[in-house]
């Protein structure tokens, strides 16, 4: 028995020698695979390449508009491709032709809508301390032209279960534009999504007009009347002819809701009858992207968004639907990765704002063909 346990106890010694030397071993890899020449400090400047164009989805534009939306885009690409060598990162580039909107935002013709997009995939030091590129990005540069991507949007409703509506698209903004030195609008906003990201417009259009208004308060109040009169309505409508068992049940619904509504109704028709005339002509505000499930006041602080919608007398019904009626240079950058703010504040620098206000003023630009040519570089990740 002793002999046994002895040759037991040797066995446990050697095989925890085994794991210990393992151990150590896997140590030493893990330190000479970390040790290598991956500093992320570094990899910020690491030259890095264009990939495309892509060919780009196109959809419902007849022949004629593509050819001239397509001079546009390509003119686009071309101003940053030629202009930019990209660092710490490679970037793919393309055009996107959309089809025009199926309803009429306050029954304005925006005209088509196109963009030059372009993703910033930047560089990372992977779990081997290797250089790699990001798979998907949040980072990126969209060129549009007559699309402008609310943070959100509103829509006071002509009837409750109506979704997209033909009149009275509304979109929300929290922070005006503002007429920069250079010739253009700039606003900045920041929207929650899978990452915390900074959006920077820059826009180019007509005149030093803005393709839309702010709405007033008391628009704004009259509409959110109606749309509360019309909650009451459907519930009303809902329960006109309840069975004996749902008698109760429907009258409780729908004095409820007379109730609630009402209150905010009552809110609104002392706001309206009580306020001054430059008060209601001010511009309304809203928290969140629809109409309030109650109003008490208008409010106040970051939380509060500006409701704006198309300006109507800034739009020519009777120009071609390809017709650039503003551009918007729209950043979408993830700020805590270097590479992409550095990208972000160095292409701002190489866009010419002058082309593209002339493009606009214009109304277009000539048919040529040809595709712009990327900066060779040498030395980077070619994934």
């Amino acid at each position: 028995m002793k002999i046994k346990q002895h040759n037991m106890m040797i066995f446990n010694n050697i095989h925890l020698r085994r794991i210990l030397v393992a151990f150590v071993l896997t140590l030493a890899v893990n330190f000479s695979v970390f040790g290598q020449n991956c500093n992320p400090d570094e990899i910020i400047n690491a030259p890095g390449v264009y990939k495309g164009p892509d060919k780009g989805s196109v959809s419902g534009i007849s022949k004629a508009d593509l050819e001239k939306q397509q001079a546009v885009t390509q003119k686009l690409m071309k101003i940053v491709v030629e202009n930019y060598q990209p660092k710490g990162m490679n970037i793919g580039y393309g055009p996107a032709h959309y089809p025009p909107l199926p309803y009429l935002p306050n029954g304005v013709d925006v005209g088509n809508r196109y963009q030059a997009t372009f993703f910033l995939m930047y560089f990372y030091c992977n779990h081997l301390n290797k250089m790699e590129q990001i798979a998907e990005t949040h980072s990126m540069i969209e060129i549009c032209i007559n699309q402008w991507d609310y943070p959100s949007s509103f829509f006071v409703k002509k009837s409750v279960d109506e979704e997209d509506p033909e009149t009275d698209v509304f979109g929300t903004i929290k922070h005006k534009p503002v007429w920069n030195e250079k010739g253009y609008w700039t606003m900045t906003d920041t929207v929650y999504i899978v990452r915390d990201t900074t959006h920077f417009h820059h826009i180019v259009t007509k005149n030093r007009e803005l393709p839309f208004v702010y709405m007033t308060k008391k628009e704004f109040l009259e509409k959110l009347r109606k749309y509360y009169q019309e909650q009451i309505e459907v519930t009303v409508n809902n329960w006109k002819n309840p069975t004996p068992e749902e008698a109760e049940y429907a009258r409780e619904r729908i004095e409820g809701d007379k109730s609630y509504y009402g209150k905010s109704i009552q809110n609104i028709d002392d706001f309206l009858n009580n306020s001054p005339e430059e008060i209601l002509n001010e511009p309304a505000k809203i928290t969140g992207g629809g109409p309030p499930s109650e109003f008490e006041s208008f409010p106040e602080g970051k939380y509060a968004n500006w409701i704006i919608k198309p300006n109507s007398d800034y739009y020519n019904p009777k120009a071609p639907k390809y017709t650039p009626h503003f551009i918007d240079v729209h950043f979408t950058i993830y700020e805590p990765q270097v590479a992409c703010l550095n990208a972000k504040n160095d292409i701002l620098k190489i866009i010419d704002f002058k082309a593209l206000q002339e493009i606009v003023d214009k109304g277009g630009i000539p048919v040529t063909s040809g595709t712009p040519s990327a900066k060779p570089a040498t030395n980077t990740i070619k994934k």
